[in-house]
């Protein structure tokens, strides 16, 4: 009777192999192929056929392939690199199949040239040279990513168990019931020692991660957490990469969509990244313009040959171009209308000789046209006319007042207090250049605090990264945030 079952060579396959474990001799080691594999190494073989043909796979734990083998676990890591060309061998921290959880375990399965290896090795590997050749690096790689996964999680747990400390004066407070601290004189390494990590780690951090995002997302992605996570202490830099590869295996974030260049995390930029990110957004709104009309084709040349933050603050505060006639003359049978050009702007904006030069160049090739009448326009002169320069450093000594850091009195000076105290290190310098220039408007009555910034600038930036801040502090003490205005 002839059966129809595809895999019916394979039950066969499967049983003559214990039996026939001399010709497993000559089949050559993954990394060392001038070997041939040795006779612990062709016992796991012989034991994981008959498990592979009962379940698909094969799962091991180091105490089992112990059993096997009489060796400990480094001996048993290097009997697995042998055999890594002839099945697929993938190291697990933790796995869960058929609804039980297994840990450090490898599981093994066939691939599509195993029963052709087990089979008649000599001819294989005479046949498919080049081909072996090529799974013995890859192999190489296999193992190297095992070794490393393994030293990782040995790390990881030792670190678990022994140097990472809680600090309990931390902002959220946390148990430290099941850690204990490290009294040894290594000194310990906090998340902000690897806030710049190398291109290697970067990839180690890909590879064991499984999740393809770009180096700029990874240190964008520890830049955060360090500014958030002060309490976690690492002893090895290998604590770390086991740390953020499982950081990395549950980020939420799409690695594809924050895998740009440009990608930032807002929380990580500093008042100069917002004002450059704010400068930019601007100028790349006028050049993606579709107006073709001669005052928006005159802020795209100034774009063009400005530089960006002159550019910006010349735009930001432009009013319009106001001509006035001056005089009229008939020249070569042409009616010729001199003007001057008054360019108004709402703020005093400091303007170098050459940059004046190449505005009014640029102010005269755009403006200077016929008239609805064929009367040549041309301009005479531009005048630039913007408020004067006001004087808000008044020096005593050497010193700026405004340099000066307003003193932490009455009810405002209470909640920077309280605001720093919560920033921990950063509080001071944040005070400093920040907290300490808005001006403060108490109303007791109604308990409401009214902050106005320097700037518009100023304000969207506190608004983004520190309102939740002040307003938590102001309803701790009983007020309330009434607006932030500049």
């Amino acid at each position: 009777m002839t059966t129809t079952d595809s895999n019916a060579t394979k039950p066969n396959s499967f049983n003559k192999y214990r039996k026939t474990q001399i010709q497993w001799e000559h089949i050559p080691r993954a990394k060392e192929p001038d070997k041939n594999l040795s006779e612990k190494a062709i016992k796991i073989i012989s034991v994981t056929i008959p498990k592979i043909k009962a379940q698909g796979y094969a799962i091991y734990t180091h105490a089992y392939l112990s059993k096997i083998t009489k060796c400990k676990q480094d001996q048993n890591t290097n009997l697995l690199k042998q055999i890594y060309h002839v099945f697929n061998v993938n190291a697990h921290k933790s796995i869960v199949i058929d609804g039980k959880r297994y840990r450090n375990v490898y599981i093994i399965k066939t691939h599509e040239n195993t029963f052709r290896i087990l089979d008649n090795p000599k001819v294989f590997f005479s046949e498919e040279s080049n081909k072996i050749s090529c799974n013995q690096n890859s192999c190489e790689d296999v193992g190297k990513d095992v070794e490393e996964k393994e030293k990782i999680d040995s790390e990881a747990e030792k670190i678990r168990s022994s140097t990472i400390i809680y600090n309990t004066n931390s902002f959220n407070n946390r148990s430290t019931s099941n850690y204990k601290k490290d009294d040894s004189s290594k000194k310990v390494l906090k998340l902000s020692d690897f806030i710049d990590p190398t291109e290697k780690d970067c990839d180690t951090l890909r590879r064991l991660s499984g999740r393809s995002f770009s180096s700029n997302a990874i240190k964008e992605i520890i830049k955060d957490m360090a500014r958030r996570i002060s309490d976690v202490y690492f002893k090895y830099k290998s604590g770390f990469i086991a740390y953020m590869v499982q950081v990395l295996k549950n980020e939420m974030r799409d690695e594809v969509k924050i895998s740009n260049t440009n990608f930032r995390i807002k929380a990580n930029m500093t008042a100069e990244d917002w004002k450059a990110n704010e400068i930019e957004n601007y100028l790349t709104k006028i050049e993606n313009n579709l107006d073709i009309s001669p005052e928006w084709r005159l802020k795209k040349k100034l774009v063009s040959v400005l530089t960006p933050i002159t550019a910006y603050n010349l735009l930001i505060n432009y009013q319009g171009i106001t001509m006035v006639e001056t005089t009229t003359e008939f020249r070569m049978g042409v009616v010729c209308v001199g003007n001057i050009a008054k360019f108004k702007l709402r703020e005093y904006v400091e303007l170098k000789d050459f940059e004046k030069e190449m505005i009014s160049k640029h102010i005269k090739e755009i403006h200077e046209t016929t008239n609805e009448d064929d009367h040549r326009l041309w301009i005479e002169d531009i005048e630039f006319i913007m408020p004067p320069k006001r004087e808000t450093e008044t020096k005593i000594g050497n010193k700026d007042k405004k340099s000066e850091v307003a003193p932490r009195i009455g009810v405002w000076g209470k909640l920077r207090t309280e605001i720093v105290s919560l920033l921990g290190n950063a509080g001071e310098n944040l005070d400093k250049s920040l907290f300490s220039k808005l001006d403060a408007e108490i109303d007791e009555n109604n308990k409401q605090i009214k902050l106005k910034a320097e700037s518009s600038f100023y304000k969207k930036f506190i608004e983004e990264r520190y309102s939740q801040l002040i307003n938590m502090v102001a309803t701790n003490n009983g007020y309330s945030i009434y607006d932030i205005t500049y």
